[in-house]
């Protein structure tokens, strides 16, 4: 979940979508659902730092945060495959 507040919050759970004028292929910005920068201060809160922006449509394509190593942050691992279907979403716990 992120914690993003003001102007800056998130409008979708896990896509922001918006259409270029000049184009009439639409951008997407695909980001994990689940936090990935995890902060040493107890005054702030998990948010997300890894975020992607893509000029495809209907792109199929996987987001997996990885929970591997010992760090401030998660690394992500964002597929894109070469087929239109509907965007999935997926965490690795």
């Amino acid at each position: 979940m992120c914690y993003r507040r003001g102007k800056h919050k998130r409008q979708t759970p896990s896509v922001a979508q918006q259409h270029d004028k000049h184009s009439w292929i639409k951008s997407i910005q695909p980001y994990p659902v689940t936090p990935t920068h995890f902060p040493d201060s107890h005054n702030h809160r998990p948010d997300v730092l890894d975020e992607a922006l893509m000029r495809i449509a209907n792109m199929q394509f996987e987001i997996e945060n990885l929970n591997e190593l010992s760090s401030d942050h998660n690394f992500i691992l964002l597929n894109v495959y070469n087929q239109s279907f509907p965007q999935t979403f997926k965490t690795k716990q």
